[in-house]
């Protein structure tokens, strides 16, 4: 429950200090990802007694390569996003 109280606490952050900065698309959006996510956990676990970070856990165990290559590309789309935010 606790993974769920910081998820909570990180996305209202997000989505104040957005919208406090005057970019409401933003703040938005993060409310968004969020209620999607919430969505995708809530149904992994009613389906399948685990959460989405449980079920990554144990592909990693399963996968462990494979688990590397998935990290390196949510590494590189973040480091791209980022990117494109800071650079014109």
């Amino acid at each position: 429950m606790s993974d769920a109280l910081i998820a909570v606490a990180v996305i209202g952050a997000l989505f104040l200090i957005f919208w406090l900065a005057g970019l409401h698309g933003w703040a938005w959006l993060w409310l968004a990802i969020a209620v999607v996510v919430g969505i995708a956990e809530l149904w992994a676990k009613l389906l399948t007694g685990r959460t989405l970070s449980q079920h990554f856990w144990a592909y990693r165990k399963a996968h462990p390569v494979r688990t590397w290559m998935l990290i390196g590309v949510l590494t590189l789309a973040w480091i791209g996003l980022l990117g494109h935010l800071t650079w014109k």
